[in-house]
């Protein structure tokens, strides 16, 4: 099924967004579907992370995966607020929306 009008407009503005904010990060728009990568530090004292973030503009919210480096457990506990798959967990469910800006919202 062909994406929406709205929803190409939408995940153009992202894209458009993303690469403004992130100009080092490689951001697409292909088949009605956004794909970003590019390199995060969350805060000061953190190290340096490699992440994507999925979206197909109506799905209901954008996937995110550090690629690198791997998310390390502790003492063989699950790793906390991660889905099957190492989706990172950030929202609970029905506080995402597709109109926020995912170069705001998702990437610290």
């Amino acid at each position: 099924m062909a994406p929406r009008v709205d929803e190409n407009r939408r995940l153009y503005q992202q894209v458009a967004d993303l690469r403004a904010k992130y100009p080092g990060s490689q951001a697409q728009w292909k088949r009605g579907a956004l794909t970003w990568t590019g390199a995060i530090q969350p805060g000061p004292l953190c190290g340096t992370y490699t992440i994507r973030i999925s979206w197909d503009g109506h799905r209901k919210r954008p996937v995110v995966r550090v690629l690198s480096p791997r998310l390390a457990v502790r003492g063989g506990e699950p790793l906390p607020h991660v889905f099957p798959g190492d989706e990172l967990c950030l929202y609970y469910p029905g506080e995402w929306s597709p109109d926020m800006a995912i170069a705001d919202a998702i990437i610290p």
